[in-house]
């Protein structure tokens, strides 16, 4: 089962990583990294510069080697070594566990996805319509597959399907906080399968899931990649397929 962003298990429920980690700051839709504290003494501040910087690089790296591993076939030590840290316990000196890094994919990832399908929606309303599950299935995943790292791999896409790969589904504890469009946009979608109880297309909903974050993360494997739209029209249909009983 795949992920729009199940963002928590029972012990991330509620829960920052502490340390030095500081969520990006996404109100405005773009990316922007950790920022550092001011204080007016420009080692600090230099210091402050270099320590969100391999703060990015452990997430990112963590995303990659997640989705590729699963979350617990990674050890610690080798993200923070393949990030470039000079500590061999950075990983822990800025996220503390291996939750708080998962928490911080998800923040640093969720912000910017958040505002880039609230406004996507906003279209929609603004033409006085509604959208159609096409469109609400381009909602959720077009940015995805717009979020690239620092390489230009879709490591977030695979991260998710990561996820579920490796039967790592985290619960859902904090998606409305953490994602509330990302949660409408979904509500939305339903509501175009009114044939399916919401156990049928929370199921279904986790496969095309599942299919599209795989499908994207793969893109730069492929030497001829399927068309998004193609791909999101698949699983429109397989959302509301019809299964034919058993003889």
């Amino acid at each position: 089962m795949t992920a729009l962003p199940d963002v928590g298990n029972d012990r991330l429920r509620g829960r920052r990583p502490r340390g030095s980690y500081v969520p990006i700051n996404c109100q405005g839709g773009g990316r922007s990294g950790p920022q550092p504290v001011r204080n007016g003494r420009g080692d600090n501040l230099t210091m402050a510069k270099s320590g969100a910087a391999t703060i990015e690089r452990i997430i990112e790296t963590a995303e990659r080697l997640f989705g590729l591993h699963g979350i617990n076939g990674v050890p610690l030590r080798q993200i923070g070594r393949e990030a470039g840290a000079a500590n061999n316990f950075a990983v822990q000196f800025h996220f503390k566990t291996r939750e708080g890094l998962v928490r911080a994919i998800f923040e640093h990832r969720l912000g910017p996805l958040e505002a880039r399908r609230e406004a996507m929606l906003a279209e929609f309303t603004e033409a006085g319509r509604e959208a159609t599950a096409f469109e609400l299935l381009e909602v959720l995943f077009r940015p995805i597959m717009e979020q690239v790292d620092q390489t230009g791999t879709h490591s977030y896409a695979g991260f998710l399907a990561g996820l579920s790969r490796f039967n790592q589904m985290v619960e859902r504890t904090s998606l409305h906080e953490m994602a509330p469009i990302t949660v409408k946009t979904r509500d939305l979608l339903s509501t175009h399968y009114p044939e399916l109880s919401p156990v049928a297309f929370a199921e279904r909903f986790a496969v095309v899931s599942d299919m599209i974050n795989t499908a994207i993360s793969n893109q730069a494997a492929r030497s001829s990649h399927m068309e998004f739209d193609e791909l999101l029209a698949m699983a429109a249909s397989a959302l509301g397929a019809t299964t034919a009983p058993r003889p």
